[in-house]
């Protein structure tokens, strides 16, 4: 079993919520939300999705469309910089932050034919790991 990593996540709403995780085991933000990781010494915050082309599920697309997702990772000094992630329909995308490997495992929900999804909606599933 590896070493364990702590995170905080913080809510919009202030509400705090602890959550132990094995180290690179995934978790799950919502938009606004963030996470703190005490191993990597980032805090990692999921501003939100940019803009989502994603071909819908049940439909025949001739391009795949990618998700485009931002967020911010902010370093024990308090200075914070922007990443963004290009997420496939049903794929992942990863990113190099110094020694640190972010990969953003799932993004959901998935697109629906004839239906808008709420900004507030979608939940990424992270997965933070130092190299």
């Amino acid at each position: 079993m590896g070493r364990s990593q702590s995170f905080i996540a913080a809510f919009a709403t202030s509400v705090i919520l602890c959550v132990s995780a094995e180290a690179e085991e995934s978790f799950t933000l919502r938009t606004g939300e963030a996470a703190r990781s005490e191993t990597a010494g980032i805090t990692l915050r999921f501003d939100g999705v940019l803009g989502d082309s994603r071909c819908p599920k049940n439909v025949n697309c001739v391009r795949a469309g990618e998700a485009l997702t931002r967020f911010s990772v902010e370093t024990e000094d308090g200075k914070s910089e922007p990443l963004d992630f290009k997420v496939p329909p049903g794929g992942s995308d990863s990113a190099r932050f110094r020694n640190i490997l972010i990969t953003i495992v799932e993004l959901n929900p998935q697109a629906e034919s004839g239906k808008r999804i709420d900004p507030s909606d979608y939940e990424a599933k992270v997965t933070v790991s130092r190299e």
